[in-house]
């Protein structure tokens, strides 16, 4: 790949514009930290949502959900909390989250989709909805009332409120149980407090529960008497509810609400929107966008150009022959006057593409230098660049204005997933700064990893955390982020660096203390222990050989280079070696 060249980076990047414009390829090598599902089957990073700042220290925090789609049952659907750090654990494993909501053995896969909403309960703290589709025989979705802090483990028990779904008989071509799939939050009536949205896509209805008489313990949706329902005559496979999304669109300082209908008019879809004026939505939409190409399968409402008005996105999922689930987005700014009818942007997928536009996100400036634009992240999580299901995540530089048109060899970065048919780019989030450094970071989850081809290893799942954007080199050791320098703000730490035994990774390869041994209550042959240490001294290194580690094959530097940054740095720092 481009970025394994030994060239310097900035060499390669001359040469890569110069001769086209394709994006620069960042290897999932030199994207960190990483974690997997605690358990096979996991699919962890099915889901990953980011609500800015849930404890209050000043970072941006993340949402992770572990579904297990396929596992046992005695294993949990966990939804996990990472609050932001500048100490990130140097961990395989997913389970050093710091909070998590777990579905605590359901019989049925649960956790798959969910949302951070804007407070629902009146304590001034955002709140978690969670879609459990499959939990017993109808469904349902659980509250949580946060609690500023976010660090707890609960349970379904712990739920504030809960919305169970029902078996119907009003159409009999419909699935009989109205299992709710997506959920959402926003204040459309203006009494300060989310109201609570639902959507069944097997029954082809949106339901709102408003805040205003506050909401019972257990609910069932038979019982609310606001609900959305569209393309009837598309039964069974309409598919309204298929995706919600909330903002202002307009700038009225009113919520606003998408839902998407792929399967509408002949599977042309649909996306209808409400906009929100203070008071229960009307029964009918303000506004219905027509296909298309099945249109309305995901979407997503962000501010990509910066004016303090919503954009909607669109992703169109394709059908046609040749095209089929390429996909593409359309997207559609924000005006005071609304939306049209049609998008102000397209962006087309290439050849290789699969479901382009099933996760979107608005990413700080990354350019280099600094443009005060907003990037976009758009991800294609069933890519076949370099294998089948591999997924693709592409990032593009702001413009202003947006073209007409765009391509996805317009994007500036993509990354592609680490193996066939993982679904790199499932879910998408950016995070305004979540270790403390400075700078936006990706969360990019890729549910289908399998660590080996093994049952203990199938579909663990894993999220990634892009921390190396925009590219720089502020230690000075002549790699950049993009070139695979884990930790940009220690001279010794980076590919090619020297793995010394102190729970770090110091030759940014991703494994913690590799190469340092374990033998550690003697030093006789073949015992990894430094000589001489039985482990009984105040000054033990615990079998860990500190110089045993050295870096493969990948790194740019060539050993004697290593050798004598190693050898000057070693005169200005000693490290110990420690467990």
């Amino acid at each position: 790949m481009l970025l394994r060249s030994r060239l310097p980076l900035l060499a390669v990047l001359l040469f890569a514009s110069a001769v086209h414009a394709d994006p620069l390829e960042i290897d999932t090598d030199f994207v960190g930290p990483r974690w997997e599902g605690a358990n096979f089957h996991d699919n962890f990073g099915w889901h990953v949502v980011s609500p800015g700042d849930l404890d209050g220290d000043g970072k941006s925090d993340f949402l992770a959900a572990g579904p297990q789609d396929d596992g046992p049952v005695t294993f949990d659907s966990t939804l996990r909390v990472f609050l932001g750090t500048e100490d990130i654990p140097q961990q395989r494993l997913s389970d050093w989250s710091q909070g998590s909501f777990i579905d605590a053995g359901a019989a049925d896969d649960a956790v798959f989709t969910f949302a951070v909403i804007p407070d629902a309960t009146g304590d001034g703290e955002p709140d978690l909805l969670v879609a459990e589709p499959n939990a017993g025989d109808r469904g349902l979705v659980l509250m949580y009332a946060g609690d500023g802090s976010w660090d707890t483990d609960r349970t379904a028990a712990d739920s504030a409120a809960r919305w169970v779904g029902y078996v119907q008989t009003e159409y009999p071509e419909l699935a009989p149980e109205t299992r709710p799939s997506a959920v959402a939050g926003a204040d459309f009536d203006g009494d300060g407090l989310s109201d609570i949205v639902i959507a069944s896509v097997l029954f082809n209805r949106v339901w709102i529960d408003y805040s205003a008489d506050g909401f019972g313990a257990e609910t069932d949706l038979s019982s609310l008497g606001s609900f959305f329902t569209s393309c009837s005559d598309d039964f069974p496979g309409a598919g309204f509810g298929s995706s919600l999304a909330v903002g202002d669109l307009n700038g009225d300082g009113n919520a606003d609400l998408a839902v998407g209908a792929p399967g509408c008019n002949s599977d042309a879809g649909e996306v209808h929107v409400w906009y929100g004026d203070g008071q229960a939505l009307d029964a009918s939409a303000d506004l219905v966008i027509p296909g298309g190409d099945r249109i309305g399968n995901r979407v997503f409402i962000e501010d990509l150009d910066g004016d303090g008005l919503d954009d909607l996105f669109v992703q169109e999922l394709q059908t046609g022959a040749g095209t089929e689930n390429h996909g593409g987005l359309w997207i559609f700014f924000g005006a005071q006057a609304g939306l049209g009818t049609v998008p102000n942007t397209r962006i087309r997928a290439a050849f290789s593409d699969r479901r382009l536009g099933a996760a979107v996100a608005v990413l700080q400036d990354i350019s280099n230098p600094a443009d005060g634009l907003l990037e976009l992240v758009i991800s294609s999580p069933e890519a076949s660049y370099s294998g089948v299901g591999q997924g693709a995540v592409y990032v593009f530089e702001g413009v202003d204005p947006w073209p007409a048109e765009v391509q996805v060899s317009d994007a500036k970065y993509r990354i592609d997933g680490a193996n066939l048919n993982s679904w790199f780019g499932q879910s998408v989030a950016t995070l305004d700064d979540f270790n403390g450094d400075g700078y936006p970071e990706i969360v990019i989850g890729e549910p289908n990893f399998s660590a080996e081809n093994t049952e203990n290893e199938f579909h663990r799942g894993r999220v990634y955390l892009v921390t190396a954007l925009p590219d720089r080199d502020i230690d000075g050791d002549g790699i950049s982020t993009l070139g695979g320098d884990c930790d940009d703000t220690d001279f010794l730490v980076r590919p090619g660096g020297v793995e010394e035994c102190n729970g770090y990774d110091d030759d940014c390869d991703h494994e913690v203390d590799e190469g340092c041994g374990d033998d550690d209550d003697d030093d006789s042959v073949g015992d990894d222990d430094t000589a001489g240490d039985d482990d009984t001294g105040g000054d033990d290194d615990d079998g860990c050989d500190c110089a045993s580690s050295a870096a493969g094959p990948s790194s740019p530097l060539s050993g004697l280079a290593l050798a004598l940054i190693v050898g000057f740095v070693g005169l200005l720092r000693v490290r110990r070696c420690r467990a």
